[in-house]
This record gives structure tokens, sequence and C-alpha cells, in this order.
């Protein structure tokens, strides 16, 4: 169904995704772990 041009767009599509997602995930997680640090010393304060 695609042509050439069409198969490079998917190709270049797959190739962002793929380069994004880990960072995505490890963004996810530091900002994750970040809000968990702040939580612990607020409560070590107290």
């Amino acid at each position: 169904m695609l042509g050439k041009g069409g198969k490079m767009v998917v190709l270049k599509f797959l190739f962002v995704v793929l380069l994004c997602f880990p960072i995505a995930v490890i963004g996810f997680y530091s900002i994750r772990d970040a809000a968990k640090t702040k939580n612990n010393s607020k409560n070590d304060r107290e």
C-alpha cells in the first residue's frame, strides 16, 4: 500500500519513538524519585 516515501516516513517515526521512549521513561522515573525524596525530607523535618 505504501510507496517508498511512505516506508521512509514510517521508519523515521519508529526511529523517533525508539529514541524518545527511553528518555521519557528515565525522565518519568527521575521525576517520581525527586517527588519521593521531597516527601521523605518533609517527613524527616516533622
